[in-house]
């Protein structure tokens, strides 16, 4: 989570795209003549090279590649279940990832409870990854869509870093380039260098399809704000 900065974003931030129209014309008004700045709410998502803004989260691309931990290290699987936005289902579990440490492998072996970190706002994917990144001092985070109406945002930014601090500390195997067929998307943890705030904030950005539709295909774009207890 987006800590310990001020943060506009109750668990989860919505961006909410509107159309505004009138009934009948309006008369001219010279002393409305000149141009006007642009609304806030008037310019839709986009990925571009500078960090979007969604409220007060920087969503920054996570662009430092690591290389291949080749040893077993534990997994720490986000599996989003069913994306309501009253009542979400999601676990999370401890894994053990194959030879290489770029994937599960086998059953869980534990579940991962909720870690409230103390900050202002509070999500249930919020977790303590000090002991499971203290051994390797990195530990793999994969985030699984099981929910059939959701799909990450497409792009780089898809699972990305909350703040500069954050980071830092983050990495991949290889460029996230979400796809609307993506299903899991996975980065790495590293164990916070000494001196850096050990609190980790990142996003989680998907495309929620309104299932209550049957006639128009609408979709909110849902911004999860997660924070990881690192070991510093």
């Amino acid at each position: 989570m987006n800590r310990p900065q001020n943060l506009a974003l109750l668990g989860l931030g919505l961006l909410l795209s509107s159309g505004l129209g009138s009934c009948s014309p309006s008369k001219p008004r010279p002393d409305l003549a000149k141009a006007q700045p642009t609304p806030s709410f008037a310019a839709k998502p986009t990925i571009a090279s500078t960090p979007q803004r969604f409220l007060s989260l920087d969503l920054l691309a996570i662009d430092t590649i690591c290389p291949p931990p080749n040893k077993p290290i534990d997994v720490v699987k986000i599996t989003i279940n069913n994306l309501n936005l009253k009542k979400i289902k999601a676990t999370s579990e401890l894994y053990k990832s194959d030879a290489t440490g770029t994937i599960d492998s086998g059953p869980a072996v534990d579940k991962i409870k909720h870690y409230k970190i103390g900050g202002k706002f509070d999500t249930r994917f919020d977790f303590d990854a000090r002991p499971y990144v203290m051994q390797n001092g990195i530990v793999l985070v994969e985030v699984v869509l099981n929910d059939p109406d959701i799909s990450f945002y497409p792009g780089s930014r898809a699972i990305a870093a909350g703040d500069q601090n954050s980071k830092g500390m983050l990495c991949v195997k290889s460029l996230i380039d979400a796809q609307p067929t993506d299903k899991m998307l996975s980065f790495y943890l590293k164990k916070a260098p000494a001196g850096t705030s050990p609190v980790v904030s990142f996003g989680i950005a998907l495309i929620v399809k309104d299932a209550d539709s049957s006639t128009v295909s609408y979709q909110l774009p849902v911004v999860i704000d997660p924070g990881i207890q690192n070991e510093g």
